[in-house]
């Protein structure tokens, strides 16, 4: 009976506590029942027989509950940092690839033109402004802009 009676006065200081200091500091992602566990525990374990001792165990109850939530955050940011910086890192050799094989195809490219250019000129001919002009676009077209 005994036993009873203190569950009965527990549950209405727990009640009436969370009626007074309005909601705890629990975000939507996290747990409620988790929180009103902790709380529980805390006044159970203090022993907490006047306000003053209720109000105490809340306080120590939500510093608790917030050092628990900066611990995971800060384990989450670092996380998301190092993912970033991988991310990072192979977005950066996906472009080094890719500006190789541009080089590439235009040193491909450049060679086909100066075949063909070399093509156009009959062997032993004497050069004209007009190939020459045409071997200087051709060099030119295949630079890589800097």
């Amino acid at each position: 009976m005994a036993k009873d009676l203190q569950n009965a006065s527990f549950t209405t200081d727990f009640v009436e506590l969370k009626k007074l200091f309005g909601p705890p500091p629990v975000l939507n992602s996290e747990d409620l029942e988790a929180y009103d566990a902790m709380l529980a525990h805390i006044l159970k374990s203090l022993n907490a027989s006047d306000f003053i001792e209720q109000m105490l165990a809340k306080d120590l109850t939500d510093a608790t509950w917030e050092m628990k939530r900066y611990s995971r955050h800060k384990a989450l940011v670092i996380e998301r940092q190092y993912r970033e910086r991988q991310e990072m890192e192979e977005a950066e050799e996906a472009e080094e690839t890719e500006e190789v094989e541009q080089m590439e195809e235009s040193v491909a490219v450049e060679g086909e033109q100066s075949e063909q250019v070399e093509e156009v000129k009959p062997a032993g001919a004497p050069t004209t402004q007009f190939d020459r002009m045409l071997e200087v676009a051709a060099v030119v077209d295949s630079v890589v802009p800097d």
